[in-house]
């Protein structure tokens, strides 16, 4: 499923939460390794990308993230350049995405152009 990633956030010195959305039905996910962690803080996955990730819902759910998955493949797909034509739908998302996780944090915010 192609997945745009629309947050990263720093997790102590070694990790990243990343936050992203399915472009195909709109669902909000959290991506966690095949562990069950959040992303290395070195992650291929960044603000702005696409990737077609097969991912699990994780097995035993923590509120408030119902939105876990746990990645079994992933390949990148492409890069959002231009994302101001959009900037207010993203901010959009990542608000409703904010909400809904319950989480305070600091965030790194693309803005830009996709076509849901």
């Amino acid at each position: 499923m192609e997945v745009l990633i629309l947050s990263k956030t720093k997790y102590g010195s070694t990790q990243v939460c990343v936050g992203g959305i399915c472009i195909s039905n709109k669902q909000f996910i959290r991506l966690l390794n095949q562990g069950g962690y959040y992303q290395p803080a070195d992650t291929h996955f960044n603000i702005g990308d696409i990737w077609e990730i097969s991912f699990t819902p994780v097995t035993v759910r923590k509120e408030p993230h119902n939105e876990d998955v746990i990645i079994q493949t992933y390949n990148f797909v492409r890069k959002i350049y231009q994302l101001e034509t959009y900037s207010q739908v993203l901010i959009s998302l990542f608000t409703v995405y904010c909400s809904l996780s319950r989480r305070i944090g600091r965030y790194e915010i693309a803005i830009g152009i996709v076509d849901f």
